[in-house]
């Protein structure tokens, strides 16, 4: 007696059995441990027919515990929402049917074979997976230094064509030939855009190599915006659209990298002006959001698809809204000017709608009003 004791006790708590005990209405009243931690004690109550999961279907609770048949293959559900395969026995009870089951060996070895072998395969490929990253980064190395030389070597000769073009430009002048003046004009715009593009690349090198450095100082932002705007004036007249600052900052100080901040303007403003129709203007406005400074740059273009909006400020985006000049760019300017902005620790976004414009913005942390 102590022993059948000791054994209803181990198969109630321990036993890695499925043990389900069913009343004479074929619901389930009892289970052990080992299926409560399976099934779920959710289970009580419910028919054998909605528990054992017999895709045959023809399986019946009372005659399989009559018949004294063979270890009968059903599913039961589990707590993980996937069946699992037991290989169940029945005995009648005085009041019910008592059901034992185990897992299915044979496809318990055959899941644990497959895990493996996909955990085998998992880490054949995370280590090529590395491999090809660690070649890929060697080769972007290899790429920026590559271009850092050569931008560097062609930086050189090209501002010296710039410097000769002046030069031959005021000398002409003197000849009374405006072609040759133009000419030589045109000489100095071309060797100013490759120069743009240069600097465009080495910064995207030094981007990727983690290499752009920021020297910001404490420093008024007002006036070095003002500039930077009227910088941007000439441009403005040449392609016929207005350019006007609305700056509303109080006084006080930002930390900031003044001519890296004067890239990011440049690149904006010039954008701005590049997408809008003329007789049009772009409005550079400068405001205070609690300790941050807001600049924002809008203009009355053809605006950008949403589409093209996540993309836009990755390198070399492929955007299907034109300008309406000619100027083309390296693609490579909101890239930069991204990084730029979040090397100062702030934030850059647009906004734009089809057939009325585009508006992008900035802020920098850390404006201390000057009190008075």
């Amino acid at each position: 007696m102590h022993r059948d004791t000791l054994l209803l006790d181990y198969l109630e708590k321990e036993a890695a059995l499925i043990v389900l005990e069913f009343d004479d209405d074929e619901r389930l009243r009892k289970m052990n441990s080992h299926a409560a931690k399976v099934m779920g004690q959710g289970l009580l109550g419910h028919r054998a027919k909605d528990i054992f999961l017999d895709f045959r279907e023809t399986f019946v609770l009372v005659q399989a515990a009559k018949e004294d048949a063979a270890a009968c293959l059903l599913n039961i559900p589990t707590l993980s929402g996937l069946p699992q395969s037991c290989s169940f026995t029945f005995a009648e009870l005085t009041d019910g049917v008592l059901a034992m089951g185990q897992i299915n060996v044979a496809e318990a070895e055959t899941l644990r074979l497959e895990l493996v072998r996909s955990n085998n395969e998992l880490s054949n490929l995370t280590r090529e997976l590395h491999k090809k990253s660690a070649e890929l980064s060697k080769l972007n190395a290899m790429k920026n230094h590559f271009l850092g030389i050569t931008a560097h070597d062609l930086r050189n000769p090209i501002c010296t064509i710039i410097s000769y073009s002046d030069l031959m430009a005021q000398e002409a002048a003197d000849s009374n030939n405006p072609n040759i003046v133009e000419a030589f004009c045109d000489i100095r715009y071309l060797g100013e855009f490759m120069l743009s593009m240069i600097n465009d690349l080495l910064d995207t090198s030094a981007i990727e190599s983690g290499k752009l450095t920021l020297k910001t100082d404490m420093q008024l932002f007002s006036k070095m915006l003002a500039k930077t705007v009227a910088s941007n004036q000439i441009l403005a007249q040449q392609v016929e659209v207005g350019l006007i600052l609305e700056d509303k900052l109080p006084p006080g100080l930002i930390p900031y990298d003044a001519p890296r901040l004067k890239q990011v303007l440049n690149n904006l403003i010039t954008n701005a002006l590049k997408f809008s129709r003329k007789g049009s203007n772009v409005v550079v406005m400068a405001t205070l959001e609690g300790e941050a400074l807001k600049v924002s740059v809008g203009d009355s273009g053809p605006g950008i698809a949403d589409q093209d909006m996540k993309r836009l400020f990755q390198p070399y985006p492929d955007i299907g809204t034109k300008g309406y000049c000619k100027e083309q760019g390296t693609g490579l300017g909101l890239a930069i000017s991204k990084n730029i902005i979040h090397g100062h620790q702030g934030r850059i976004w647009a906004q734009s709608e089809i057939g009325k414009g585009s508006i992008f913005s900035f802020t920098l942390p850390g404006f201390q009003e000057e009190k008075i």
